[in-house]
């Protein structure tokens, strides 16, 4: 990586991974979905943003799902700022924790195996609604490192390098090069 005055082609400034009050996750620390769009385009002058709330254990419902729908569409003005369809799966662990599930749009409604799959199944499941309603997508482990509640994926459920070609290494919860890492 390296620094320059002028703008680079082909380097775009992004955050994949935003929350908003629309999952109920830390709704004390996060703002609305509207006030995230416009900080990321006009305070951080990023060139992207993903928007990847909570959709597990109850935290969305049909129309915060419309809402993120809606806002993100309104607000994707390529080529100079782009909203990441994008949303985040939880998973037990053991089954692939939580993940976000970013996508080239958003289908009619999220992909979501909580209560009954693993990290496979829900890689399985967003293949057969991606066939249906015509998008890609990958998935991104998120805070591996927290064994027990999330980041185990044992090698029977890993959904391939396709489906998940990379991992998150740092976000608020700590860096995840290794387990205990000192130096966030």
């Amino acid at each position: 990586m390296f620094c320059s005055s002028g703008r680079l082609d082909n380097i775009y400034w992004g955050d994949p991974h935003i929350h908003t009050v629309l999952s109920n996750c830390h709704p004390s620390k996060c703002r609305s979905l509207l006030f995230g769009l416009n900080a990321a385009r006009h305070l951080s002058f990023l060139d992207w943003a993903g928007f990847a709330d909570h959709v597990s254990n109850k935290r969305c419902e049909l129309a915060r799902w419309k809402e993120q729908v809606a806002q993100a569409n309104a607000y994707d003005d390529a080529p100079n700022f782009v909203t990441l369809p994008a949303y985040e799966a939880s998973l037990s662990g053991g089954k692939g924790g939580d993940n976000n599930v970013y996508m080239t749009k958003f289908p009619s409604l999220f992909v979501d195996e909580n209560d009954q799959g693993d990290v496979i199944s829900l890689c399985k499941a967003l293949s057969e609604k991606a066939k249906q309603e015509d998008f890609d997508f990958f998935v991104v482990p998120h805070h591996t490192t927290r064994t027990g509640k999330h980041g185990e994926i044992p090698d029977e459920i890993y959904p391939g390098k396709k489906m998940m070609p990379v991992i998150e290494i740092h976000s608020k919860w700590g860096t995840s090069e290794y387990r205990g890492n000192p130096d966030p």
